[in-house]
């Protein structure tokens, strides 16, 4: 077995690794509340996006700047 343990031994921590880590993740969940404006961030990232989106466009839609080449001249 992992490190030497019996069986039982290692199910015990496994089980109680996995209870503490449920019991974290609950407690953070009931008083910070993370995911409690989580729609409002949505459509704020969606409203950027799209703003983003309409000035790629904006920019792909405007003449685009022409570049003079400069070639030696050669004169005899």
């Amino acid at each position: 077995m992992p490190a030497g343990t019996s069986w039982p031994r290692y199910l015990a921590a496994v089980s109680a690794m996995m209870l503490s880590m449920f019991a974290g993740a609950q407690t953070v969940h009931f008083f910070y509340n993370p995911l409690q404006d989580l729609d409002k961030r949505i459509e704020s990232e969606r409203e950027k996006r799209l703003l983003v989106m309409k000035e790629n466009e904006d920019r792909k839609l405007s003449p685009p700047i022409k570049a003079s080449i400069i070639t030696p001249s050669t004169s005899p």
